[in-house]
């Protein structure tokens, strides 16, 4: 029996839909925390842009394109491309096959869990912690110097575990993207320019268009909202929302 190409590409699209059926699966029990915040049809949109990703870089093959879906879980689905996580950039980018590299990837990421992110991630529910706090004071990035100096600050002191792995530098870029983002959205003063800084470094380099992360892009686009000032409130608001969730089960746990 002669296999017709359109067959051939039909039984392939099934075999990608059953992995992607899968790693939906598998992002539920990888994150749990993250996937409840997701309705089951965002959470498997959210899983199917992370594995064209690795398509990208030339993971083909299900351990290493599982191994990019857990870091696009941990780091934020931009990570390839987030200054944070420039080591992680110089691994997927060397001509090694994709198994090397991938096992080069998890074994840095495991000394990243270890010595940044801390026992249970201990380190990172404390940077959580401290961002939440910022949102209580009327002007946490006004200290006599410039935003940019004021919002490097401000993320070394909050989590200074992962500010010694990115370096000042890293740091630097991230608010320099951050600061480009918001004025592309017309945020004016310190404390309202801050917010996409401040929500790259929670939520990764690509958090505005993060299908993980809807509510981010959902807000910065709603057609509804035009006032620039009045935007950045309702940002910051849901920001305030999902931060209280997700300590509030840290907490519990």
């Amino acid at each position: 029996m002669r296999i017709k190409d359109s067959q051939m590409a039909a039984m392939r699209a099934l075999g990608r839909a059953s992995f992607e059926r899968e790693m939906t699966d598998h992002a539920r029990t990888f994150s749990p925390a993250l996937a409840a915040t997701l309705g089951p049809d965002l959470l498997r949109a959210a899983v199917r842009d992370a594995l064209l990703r690795a398509l990208e870089h030339g993971f083909t093959r299900k351990g290493p394109q599982r191994l990019f879906l857990e870091l696009s879980l941990l780091f934020g689905s931009g990570f390839d491309a987030d200054p944070q996580y420039a080591h992680m950039h110089r691994i997927l980018d060397t001509p090694d096959d994709q198994t090397l590299r991938a096992r080069a990837l998890h074994g840095h990421v495991l000394l990243y869990v270890e010595h940044v992110a801390g026992l249970g991630g201990a380190h990172v529910y404390d940077a959580l912690r401290f961002l939440r706090s910022l949102t209580t004071q009327p002007d946490p990035f006004d200290g006599g110097t410039t935003l940019t100096e004021a919002l490097v600050a401000q993320m070394t002191q909050g989590f200074p575990q992962r500010a010694r792995y990115a370096g000042e530098s890293a740091l630097r870029a991230l608010v320099l993207a951050g600061l480009e983002e918001a004025a592309k959205h017309r945020f004016e003063g310190a404390r309202v320019s801050a917010l996409m800084p401040v929500l790259m470094f929670a939520f990764g380099r690509g958090c505005a268009e993060d299908q993980f992360y809807p509510w981010i892009g959902a807000t910065l686009a709603d057609p509804r909202i035009t006032d620039p000032a009045g935007r950045a409130q309702r940002l910051e608001r849901k920001a305030v929302t999902w931060l209280d969730h997700v300590l509030a089960a840290e907490d519990a746990a």
